[in-house]
């Protein structure tokens, strides 16, 4: 079981009010990245959730993904390396 979860970088959104993604707009992300996953499967889904041009980083919101021990399976790969 993974857990996919849509977040935004807080910091830089309250800067620049305009780039904030809406809680709708984080809801239809992660939809979206579970219907992917479904159809298919993890290597493509991931593959997209980690293109820094495609449809899984919007905004400030990005798609991330965790296994039930909470081990990171994906992140956006613009985000990998930062804490």
């Amino acid at each position: 079981m993974i857990f996919i979860f849509a977040t935004a970088g807080f910091a830089y959104a309250q800067q620049e009010k305009q780039l904030r993604g809406s809680k709708e707009e984080a809801v239809e992300m992660v939809k979206k990245a579970v219907a992917m996953y479904k159809k298919e499967g993890r290597d493509k889904t991931f593959a997209a959730i980690n293109d820094t041009k495609g449809d899984f980083q919007y905004k400030d919101l990005y798609i991330w993904v965790i296994d039930v021990d909470a081990n990171g399976l994906c992140l956006a790969s613009s985000l990998e390396g930062q804490d």
